[in-house]
């Protein structure tokens, strides 16, 4: 069990949403606690003084409500643009387009995208609004989709509906429904167009992949941390140790993150007790580092593999076992986002969901806005994006960064 260093039988690990990206930066002055210094991440201030905010705002908000040319504009859209406002506010600059309030629908899509219990079609996509089409990037074993839809497939319609100009959030809701729902697709696979129509249903999407290697070497592939992603890791590397393994990469490319907790776990999984796996830094300068409570890590050798889309969650991970000398670190430089979330329930029964603090990994590095650094910088070309669709056996020789890795462990 991770420990907070400063209270041994501090057992609460902060189950906190760390799916869309933001950073710290409430404070507007340099902290230092216990010798270190922790300047903001970025600035929150005023540029120039706002008297009476209070009064001025209502003053505002009644202008606009009483002079604003459409009738159709109304007090509850206002208020929430206002919510939203101060929200992006305290975002970094580069992200103030980050949804971060969601009615109770929305947040119960989040908690069964962690839970990994979804209805839904089950794919991961890339989306182009320049031709409104999702790719289908990945289907994900016992959805609906599976047998249905390839990686590669172009979705242009999705019952009936043209993809140009929808928003990610508007895609999303055309996908999802209640099990026994349909969902009709225009598909161009190929040169061949196909209209294929889904049933959704519930189903337990899991976020692990795992081949064996040659040479004694086993691969996993973590897409997301789910709940239990750290029991799921650990049962699979016993498996993978019953035949012999003696190495064993571990994949993070593509995985942004997901619950703080599962993070802390499977880094303890590989470090001894009392090595350090992050530090947070709150409100008034208040520290806490978590160490390893793991009597009996793993030791098979370990390679991680990342990328740009390596964020969050999945770079706390990567930071604590490069920090302790733990595991190598292979591919291109994560996302870069070292900051902590929480989730409040207001009122209304919205969610709002902002920064509370700033992480830091092994010796107070912070990894905000430059990522996670490889040990081995290895770049994968276009050319080896296609190689994902295929076993993973024979994407070794196509796939440059898992190649590096499986190099560096013999």
């Amino acid at each position: 069990m991770i420990k907070a260093a400063q209270s041994p039988r501090v057992r609460r690990l902060f189950v906190l949403i760390l799916l869309l990206l933001s950073a710290f930066g409430i404070q507007g002055k340099p902290v230092t606690t216990a010798g270190k210094h922790y300047p903001p991440l970025f600035p929150i201030q005023l540029k120039t003084p706002f008297p009476k905010p209070a009064g001025t705002f209502q003053e505002l908000l009644n202008l606009v409500r009483d002079n604003y040319y459409s009738d159709d504009i109304s007090e509850q859209a206002l208020y929430r643009a206002a919510a939203e406002g101060v929200l992006r506010y305290v975002s970094p600059p580069q992200l103030k387009d980050r949804r971060n309030l969601w009615s109770s629908q929305e947040y119960n899509q989040i908690l069964e995208a962690l839970t990994g219990v979804q209805s839904t079609v089950g794919i991961k996509s890339n989306f182009n609004p320049a031709d409104g089409a999702l790719t289908v990037r990945e289907v994900l074993p016992g959805s609906p989709a599976q047998s249905l839809l390839l990686p590669l497939d172009r979705i242009m319609r999705i019952n009936a509906e043209s993809l140009k100009g929808k928003s990610a959030q508007e895609i999303n809701a055309l996908l999802r429904g209640k099990p026994g729902d349909s969902v009709r697709f225009k598909v161009v696979r190929d040169i061949h167009i196909l209209d294929v129509e889904i049933q959704l249903e519930v189903f337990k999407a899991s976020p692990l992949r795992t081949v064996q290697l040659p040479d004694a070497i086993a691969y996993i592939a973590l897409r997301k941390m789910a709940e239990g992603s750290a029991a799921s890791v650990l049962k699979q590397i016993q498996a993978l140790r019953g035949q012999g393994n003696q190495g064993l990469i571990l994949d993070l490319r593509g995985n942004g993150g997901g619950i703080f907790a599962e993070a802390l776990k499977l880094a303890e999984l590989f470090l001894p007790a009392r090595q350090q796996v992050v530090h947070t830094l709150q409100r008034g300068g208040k520290i806490k580092s978590f160490v390893s409570g793991n009597a009996q890590p793993v030791k098979l050798k370990l390679v991680l593999l990342v990328d740009h889309k390596t964020a969050s969650a999945a770079e706390i991970l990567a930071a604590a076992l490069q920090g302790n000398g733990r595991a190598q670190v292979v591919g291109t430089a994560s996302f870069g986002k070292a900051t902590l979330e929480q989730t409040f329930k207001l009122e209304n029964d919205y969610r709002a969901r902002f920064i509370i603090g700033a992480l830091y990994g092994p010796g107070g590095r912070s990894w905000y806005g430059v990522g996670v650094r490889p040990d081995l910088v290895v770049n994968a070309s276009a050319k080896t994006r296609p190689a994902v669709s295929q076993p993973l056996h024979e994407r070794l020789a196509r796939d440059p960064q898992l190649l590096a890795a499986w190099r560096l462990l013999h």
